[in-house]
């Protein structure tokens, strides 16, 4: 199987797609903010995918598990390039309407998490085990450009085409995607279709009783809950103190939040080169527990009174530092999973991951923001710093290879 044509097929397509969606979220938000003046419409439509997303991924892990992955991510990926196309003409057609933007982002965002799963799944049917690793670092490379780069093509398209122009150029960037995919070569699976004796509820409770009855597994999930609730931080903390306590201008943020992003980027370069290691799980542990320790120190420039200049480097040095840091725990944890997972429940498993990511990352935005309105600048990083560096050592320490 040509494992190094899949890979390169699968990282154009990747970025393309992913490209795609950014462009989507960004041109669709501001058109709700520029039309509407709400706050309340424009969170309605994130609030739309999360829905969407925690309602489907369970079924989309059971269908992901059952059925044909490569039929799957063909078909959905048609279906999200035909609705920005359907939605295109629509608004050639007809007064824009913010009802359709909403079904629409519904009807994309279950396309995107069923071909997203169903990759998942398939991972290694598609590539050799030993390349897992640097699959996922150029993934992650190419998913943190588009995340950079999707907010300042977004605001260019938009700004030169208006929204419908914009929304076309994004159904031709998905069916790109959908062609290249087409493509890939798949290993051989044994598909497994429970339809006829076991119900969904039923399919869906196998994932969690096999989580359940996998030390390893169980151990990390509950780790990368509480990273994900934990790091929230990094996104929140670093912009709320330079923007409330020290006044920096739009133009520095803007800098400060490219520039901590290059840590994802590097991260990823970094494991698109490193040789595979059989034990991923000792990197995991220790850079864990260095993020943790750089959350700590990211209370420092408030407790110490840095001048502006001092405090913004100091923010935008460890905020690079922690994004790296992160792809030195995800990126290993990732693997981990591929190798690890019984084949038959990937869909399941990783569904149940997501679900756990998109209810504990919000959750820590949401509460790291009432701490610090409330002004609790200081002590808050120290509290999850530490809530980082204890959630590893004591859900990690039994974890071995």
């Amino acid at each position: 199987m040509p494992h190094r044509l899949n890979t390169s097929i699968y990282i154009f397509s990747r970025f393309f797609l992913s490209t795609s969606d950014s462009l989507y979220v960004f041109a669709v938000g501001f058109w709700i903010l520029s039309h509407t003046g709400s706050a309340v419409l424009f969170a309605l439509n994130g609030i739309i995918a999360v829905l969407v997303s925690l309602i489907s991924l369970p079924v989309i892990g059971v269908l992901s598990d059952s059925k044909n992955n490569r039929k799957i991510i063909l078909l959905n990926e048609f279906i999200y390039s035909t609705i920005l196309l359907i939605i295109f003409i629509y608004f050639l057609l007809f007064e824009m309407n913010i009802i359709v933007v909403y079904i629409a982002t519904a009807i994309l965002t279950f396309s995107n998490q069923f071909a997203d799963n169903s990759f998942q799944t398939a991972f290694t049917q598609l590539f050799d085990e030993e390349r897992i690793q640097k699959v996922y670092g150029y993934n992650s490379m190419v998913l943190s450009v588009s995340d950079i780069a999707g907010p300042i093509l977004g605001g260019l398209l938009y700004g030169l085409l208006g929204l419908k122009f914009t929304i076309l150029i994004l159904a031709i960037l998905a069916f790109v995607s959908f062609i290249s995919d087409y493509f890939l070569k798949f290993d051989d699976k044994d598909v497994m279709d429970y339809s006829d004796e076991q119900s969904f509820i039923v399919q869906i409770k196998d994932g969690f009783s096999y989580i359940k009855n996998e030390p390893n597994i169980k151990r990390l999930m509950i780790f990368s809950a509480a990273l994900g609730f934990s790091s929230a931080s990094v996104f929140i903390y670093p912009r709320t103190i330079l923007i409330d306590y020290y006044e920096m201008s739009p133009e520095a943020l803007g800098v400060f939040s490219a520039i901590v992003g290059l840590g994802s980027i590097l991260g990823g370069f970094i494991f698109s080169l490193i040789k595979q290691k059989d034990s991923p799980l000792g990197m995991i542990k220790i850079s864990s527990i260095l993020i943790g320790f750089l959350f700590i120190i990211l209370s420092i420039p408030v407790m110490f009174d840095f001048s502006t200049s001092n405090a913004y480097l100091t923010f935008m040095s460890i905020g690079l530092l922690i994004t790296l840091m992160m792809q030195f725990s995800n990126i290993p944890l990732m693997t981990y999973y591929q190798l690890n997972i019984k084949e038959e429940l990937k869909g399941r498993v990783f569904a149940l991951m997501g679900v756990l990511s998109m209810t504990f990352m919000p959750l820590g935005m949401l509460f790291f923001s009432i701490l610090l309105d409330a002004g609790l600048y200081i002590s808050v990083n120290f509290v999850f710093g530490l809530i980082i560096v204890g959630s590893t050592v004591l859900t990690l320490r039994k974890v071995y290879d």
